[in-house]
């Protein structure tokens, strides 16, 4: 019987003991209003939906304005209105790119998960390339971010 408590205690210490980070996971929201960049484009990632919802549409974790009524900031821009939760992965990487500068609208927006950053950089852009069909502004690797345990 002693054996049995000594296992037991071992797998909970064990389980106790365990890097947080072999549990994360990412969620990765979009804000694309009616699937169109020319109306403005946002993103936002974290471990939890609603930190990545936040980031999406701009609201200072801890500091919403709304009351906890809704999360949307009441001068958001039809981006932040339209964020939404895309994908949730873990051990993987994502990337965004788009066109356009900060006096000329995005009319490309390409965004994936993939295996690896190399992977998700080279779809997001191939995405973005394709939307932008010969736009002359060139898409550019916005961000990319790869969510791996150690």
């Amino acid at each position: 019987m002693g054996r049995i408590y000594l296992l037991i205690a071992a797998v909970i210490g064990g389980a106790l003991s365990l890097d947080s980070s072999a549990f994360s996971e990412t969620f990765l929201a979009i804000g694309l209003p009616n699937g169109n960049p020319l109306n403005g484009w946002m993103y936002g990632y974290s471990s939890t939906e609603q930190d990545a919802l936040n980031y999406c549409r701009g609201v200072t974790k801890g500091t919403n304005k709304n009351n906890g009524i809704l999360n949307i900031p009441p001068n958001a821009s039809a981006a932040q209105k339209a964020c939404q939760i895309v994908a949730d992965f873990k051990n993987q990487c994502f990337a965004v790119a788009s066109n356009g500068t900060a006096t000329t609208a995005a009319s490309a927006l390409g965004w994936t998960v993939a295996n690896g950053e190399d992977a998700a950089k080279a779809e997001a852009m191939a995405k973005c390339n394709a939307m932008r069909s010969g736009n002359v502004s060139q898409c550019i690797l916005r961000y990319s971010y790869c969510d791996v345990s150690n």
